[in-house]
């Protein structure tokens, strides 16, 4: 595939990802992600699915919305900068629900074969998100 056709596939995955947060329905899996998908996500397990990571993500901030800051493609790689945000209403890694609004941003690489997302790395910046959560403090908050 080419690099405009695997640029698409992730514009459609981002697209088809808000659909999800409104409506719940995870069949954008199947058909954005390889039956034998790999991921890379730290502090995930390797044997959690896509389905069960978007299911709890959706639980713990069920007004979730992305934005895609940057796409580059070259050969069958797509790097994402995106910005997430969206209100910590429910339980998120253990963390009872704190009702703060967080946002937070993200890089994510897609190697993609056949039409789908085949691998995926994703750094988020999770120190940041659990300042904004209160869980780990600010350095302004430690000044005091």
């Amino acid at each position: 595939m080419s690099t405009e056709q695997n640029k698409t596939i992730a514009r459609r995955y981002a697209e088809e990802l808000q659909d999800f947060w409104r409506t719940g329905d995870l069949s954008f899996v199947d058909r954005i992600f390889d039956s034998n998908y790999v991921q890379h996500v730290p502090g995930v397990p390797p044997n959690m699915s896509v389905k069960q990571i978007f299911a709890a993500l959706r639980a713990g901030i069920p007004d979730f919305q992305t934005t895609i800051e940057d796409l580059i493609a070259e050969g069958d790689k797509v790097a994402v900068r995106i910005s997430w945000q969206g209100t910590h209403k429910g339980e998120l890694m253990g963390i009872p629900p704190t009702g703060k609004h967080v946002k937070v941003t993200e890089m994510q690489i897609y190697r993609m074969a056949n039409g789908k997302i085949v691998e995926r790395w994703v750094e988020t910046d999770v120190f940041g998100m659990m300042q904004q959560l209160g869980i780990i403090p600010t350095p302004e908050q430690q000044q005091r």
